[in-house]
């Protein structure tokens, strides 16, 4: 997820220290934790691809220490209120579905249980007090895989023979990650390129 307008990057621990992502209405539409880094799927199926994420002055807090958390704040990009109802006026979605939404998940969260969306609240908390929200459009950042290899990290031609002196490896070949976000895996990239680099190098005698 990209901040809009600025375009900097949501760090990924507001959603993992409890916070939610509203639509334009106020309304949640999925579980925040479930693919944070497929999270442009869901976003780009609401109303005008744009959404808010909901977080709260101890969410904060704990993400202080992130460089794009600090240049958010620089630019003064959350929006800031007192209360739900207040951050709902402020963000022009409507007070009651962002409370229905904020409520849901606090109580889901006081019995450790999961709310209506999947989510579990055993570890975290939903926000509450005072607020901050960051309006968000979803990102693509690059995409994983692409040419067919063999063991040797080898590029495989379409009749399944390999070039005798062309490699890949990292996010450039074909790897784990499937061919959607759910299969994504952090850091895969750079694992497949110290792997496949090496193995690049001794077939091609390096």
């Amino acid at each position: 997820m990209l901040t809009d307008p600025q375009g900097i990057t949501v760090p990924p621990p507001i959603i993992i220290e409890g916070g939610v992502i509203v639509n334009i209405s106020g309304d949640r539409f999925t579980d925040e934790s479930l693919d944070i880094a497929g999270m442009v799927h869901p976003i780009a199926q609401q109303p005008d691809g744009r959404c808010w994420v909901i977080y709260d002055e101890e969410i904060e807090a704990r993400c202080a220490h992130i460089p794009e958390m600090t240049m958010l704040n620089e630019l003064n990009a959350p929006k800031q209120a007192e209360s739900a109802e207040g951050l709902a006026r402020l963000i022009n979605v409507e007070p009651h579905k962002l409370a229905h939404a904020l409520t849901e998940a606090q109580a889901a969260a006081s019995v450790g249980a999961a709310d209506s969306f999947g989510r579990s609240w055993s570890d975290d908390r939903p926000p509450q007090g005072r607020m901050r929200a960051l309006r968000v459009t979803g990102a693509l950042y690059h995409t994983q895989g692409g040419l067919q290899i063999d063991g040797q990290a080898r590029v495989l031609r379409g009749d399944g023979s390999a070039f005798p002196n062309l490699f890949a490896g990292g996010g450039s070949a074909r790897s784990v990650s499937g061919p959607s976000s759910w299969g994504y895996l952090p850091a895969i990239g750079l694992t497949t390129a110290v792997v496949f680099g090496r193995q690049a190098g001794l077939a091609s005698g390096a």
